[in-house]
């Protein structure tokens, strides 16, 4: 059972950060050359590079060290890691190597360059959220089924009143 899990969370993971990786080196060529890319009416192809945490938060801190954040990102992965191998839930399993997956996509790009390659420019008329990258999505994707399989599945395993 232990296996298994554990094929289970590096399939996941590696699976995220490969596409995450292919997908900004692509990004990163074809924007170079093609500058901010229109692909909807709320929706832009833009490359930006994040030397910060998330939104660019403390970017000028981390600039001038990007191996100390990502340093830290390996210990959060590791951390990570270890609650997925504990977990009770397959689905909790994926939902967290999902996170580390994107976590280690952004990773490669911070010991690779210096800085994580973003790309997808959501906005609203003259409001843009911050530019990101498939592996905030996985991110995203890993804490939303996260919290939704501690929701329903708690439900299921808590006695009845």
């Amino acid at each position: 059972m232990m296996l298994s899990r554990v094929g289970l969370f590096v399939s996941v993971l590696v699976l995220a950060a490969s596409i995450d990786q292919a997908v900004k080196l692509a990004m990163a060529r074809y924007l170079t050359e093609a500058g901010t890319v229109a692909i909807a009416s709320f929706f832009n192809l833009r490359l930006g590079y994040n030397t910060g945490v998330s939104f660019s938060f403390l970017a000028e801190t981390f600039r001038e060290f990007p191996g100390l954040l990502a340093s830290i990102k390996v210990g959060i992965v590791f951390a990570i890691a270890v609650v997925a191998l504990r977990a009770k839930l397959r689905i909790e399993t994926v939902a967290l190597a999902l996170i580390a997956g994107g976590a280690t996509g952004n990773i490669v790009d911070r010991i690779r360059i210096g800085a994580v390659v973003d790309y997808i420019d959501l906005y609203y008329g003259a409001w843009h959220w911050p530019t990101f990258n498939l592996a905030d999505v996985f991110i995203s994707m890993g804490v939303a089924l996260y919290l939704a399989a501690a929701l329903l599945c708690g439900k299921k395993r808590a006695p009845a009143p």
